[in-house]
């Protein structure tokens, strides 16, 4: 008798115990439950190895490492999310939480457009000391969360802009009438005219198609991305002009961004700042690969002569005046960056 007590004595004592541990376990202390993860799906027009989007993934690696795993950042390139266009409106809407626009986020945002001036930067090392201006960093997209529900997180260095051509182009005489594609930014679209070129208004994402079925003649855009992307291809020239510092941007949606703790976002503002800086080291030491690259696989590379660089520089002496026009939020951003840039020619 007295054995059988005291067992149902231990049994009972054993079930008070684990009651205890599963009450505790469920009610204050939550350190062994799994936290949730919070997805930042990110959408990139640039392929795998483009200089931005290598810099993209080093940002992936940061913010889930500095978060202890509780971000999960998806980056989606090669326009897997859509076009530019479609993208960016998706990351307004708050359909996905970043992207990476370039000069078509002017058509909702026009301070972005006083960045697309012709032959404002020399060279990589210039650029970097501008865009480390407090102005720059701060000041230009101040008003765009309030503006379109987007935070600015850090600037996207995509190469300087290069034309890539059926023909040889050698001289202003080579540009006119040749079909031109550009985007939809007006600005661009102006930049062509100037040159006596016809503009061809044409996707990023369906360039290659339509360079393959002569929709267009020639293109001009960032020198990684002619390489990364395939566009030699379809051309026979490459032609380094390196008449505009293509760029884009990172941009986070507001509302996603506070509903980040202080801790939460300050790690994706630490690693937006590295992304910048990192984006613009990748491309300084891509450019010669990409040129040697290139000429690799029989497209022709042509350095433009000094004259011929004086006489588009000249052409486009009335794109500052043409993109205030279309654009009048950038009129002070367009003064402000010639003035900065002047600063270091």
């Amino acid at each position: 008798m007295k054995k059988t007590l005291c067992l149902l004595l231990c049994v009972c004592l054993t079930l008070s115990l684990l009651a205890g541990c599963g009450s505790e376990a469920s009610g204050g202390k939550q350190t062994n439950q799994p936290t949730e993860k919070i997805v930042i799906r990110i959408a990139n027009d640039q392929a795998d190895d483009h200089p931005k989007s290598v810099a993209l993934a080093d940002f992936e690696k940061e913010v889930e490492e500095a978060s202890g795993g509780v971000f999960d950042v998806q980056v989606y390139n090669n326009n897997l999310l859509g076009g530019e266009e479609v993208y960016t409106d998706a990351c307004i809407k708050g359909e996905i939480e970043m992207c990476m626009p370039g000069i078509t986020l002017a058509n909702i945002y026009q301070p972005w457009a006083c960045l697309e001036i012709p032959f404002l930067f020399s060279d990589f090392d210039m650029a970097a000391k501008v865009f480390s201006d407090e102005w720059l960093t701060d000041e230009l997209f101040a008003d765009m969360p309030e503006a379109c529900g987007l935070r600015h997180l850090g600037y996207a260095f995509l190469g300087f802009r290069c034309f890539g051509s059926v023909k040889p182009l050698e001289s202003m005489e080579d540009l006119k009438g040749l079909r031109f594609r550009t985007n939809s930014a007006q600005s661009q679209m102006a930049f062509a005219t100037n040159l006596g070129a016809n503009p061809v208004p044409i996707a990023f994402s369906e360039l290659f198609s339509a360079m393959e079925q002569k929709a267009a003649d020639a293109y001009e855009i960032p020198l990684p991305t002619i390489y990364t992307s395939k566009f030699y291809e379809p051309v026979d020239y490459v032609i380094l002009s390196r008449h505009i510092l293509g760029m884009g941007t990172m941009n986070i949606n507001e509302n996603f961004f506070q509903s980040l703790t202080p801790e939460q976002q300050k790690i994706i503002i630490e690693a937006g700042r590295h992304f910048q800086e990192n984006c613009i080291k990748y491309n300084k030491e891509y450019e010669q690969q990409v040129i040697d690259a290139i000429s690799a696989d029989n497209t022709t590379v042509l350095q433009p002569s000094e004259e011929f660089l004086a006489d588009m520089k000249a052409a486009e002496e009335s794109y500052k005046d043409l993109v205030i026009e279309m654009y009048p939020g950038a009129a002070d951003g367009i003064n402000k960056i010639i003035e900065i840039a002047g600063k270091y020619q």
